[in-house]
């Protein structure tokens, strides 16, 4: 089977695992104009081509306005996008901090709103199994907990009703540059996608290359162990604050001591279901803090003492 068709069923699988673009509503694929996304928009395209997604496609491209070259970007997107003919909406950025995370939900929020506008049903990124890797591994480097050694999620949702699917998460990045190499297409990297000042740029290119030279193949089989325990774990996670909150259903009285959930788990099943609650009243989707899920915990323990 040749890569293009192999990459079309693993596409075409995750969407329809998460119901994706049955329903007759367009999907829209973020386009950043590097391989990646580059690839994913072949995919995509050739998917809706056949019939896969009734509802077709578009693109959208954020141009961020960091860099000189990111008018060519955009260029370069737009004679991709008319080659595969795939309608492209572009979005330029202005007055972001140029940081991160201020760049990264700044560019969230346009692929909202212009998802919002074309009625599409759900957003694709291109990440694939080495950001997921590389996700892992900076969350080890900062601290983390059980969700972030999930790596990245395969869908997320921008809000109630719009989802983002990264259908490309189990396939490695040279897969996908060899796709763009074999069918010809413009491409142009993000010259900010090589700038070390940036941590996420630094341990791309710097750190995991070197313990990939120093540990060899293991690393890399290391790190995806730990994103499969972490999320069998995590999944368990879930079902045991699911029960929680279907037993506590409306709180009708505070968290009753004598549900039986296993110790271990015990306060990060109440910071798990403490969550889905929160992201049923807000958008947001923040956490809530630790520090606040061991008080409640010990609280916890505390009437369960009284009680006795």
């Amino acid at each position: 089977m040749e890569l293009r068709d192999q990459l079309q069923q693993t596409v075409a699988a995750c969407l329809r695992r998460h119901a994706i673009g049955g329903a007759g509503a367009p999907v829209l694929l973020a386009l950043s104009g590097g391989r990646d996304s580059t690839a994913l928009a072949a995919v995509a395209s050739a998917l809706a081509r056949g019939g896969a997604l009734p509802g077709g496609l578009a693109a959208a491209h954020v141009d961020h306005r960091i860099h000189p070259r990111s008018r060519a970007a955009a260029a370069c997107v737009a004679t991709l996008c008319r080659r595969l003919e795939v309608p492209l909406t572009v979005i330029a950025l202005r007055g972001v901090a140029a940081d991160e995370a201020a760049l990264r939900q700044a560019r969230y929020h346009a692929l909202r709103r212009v998802a919002h506008e074309r009625g599409a049903c759900a957003v694709l990124t291109a990440h694939h199994a080495d950001d997921d890797l590389e996700t892992l591994l900076f969350r080890l480097l900062r601290g983390t907990g059980i969700r972030g050694l999930c790596g990245i999620p395969e869908l997320r949702r921008l809000d109630e009703d719009l989802p983002v699917v990264r259908p490309l998460l189990g396939v490695r990045a040279v897969a996908l540059h060899e796709l763009v190499g074999q069918l010809q297409l413009p491409w142009l990297e993000d010259p900010t996608n090589q700038d070390l000042r940036y941590a996420r740029n630094a341990l791309r290119h710097s750190l995991m290359p070197r313990l990939r030279q120093q540990l060899g193949a293991g690393f890399d089989r290391s790190l995806q162990t730990i994103l499969r325990q972490a999320r069998a774990r995590y999944s368990e996670l879930q079902g045991h604050a699911a029960t929680l909150l279907e037993q506590q259903a409306r709180f009708p009285t505070p968290w009753r001591a004598e549900l039986r959930l296993p110790p271990a788990l015990d306060p990060q099943v109440l910071q798990e279901a403490c969550c889905a609650v929160h992201e049923r009243l807000h958008s947001s989707g923040r956490r809530p803090e630790w520090s606040w899920v061991e008080r409640a915990t010990a609280l916890r323990g505390e009437a369960a003492r009284h009680r006795v």
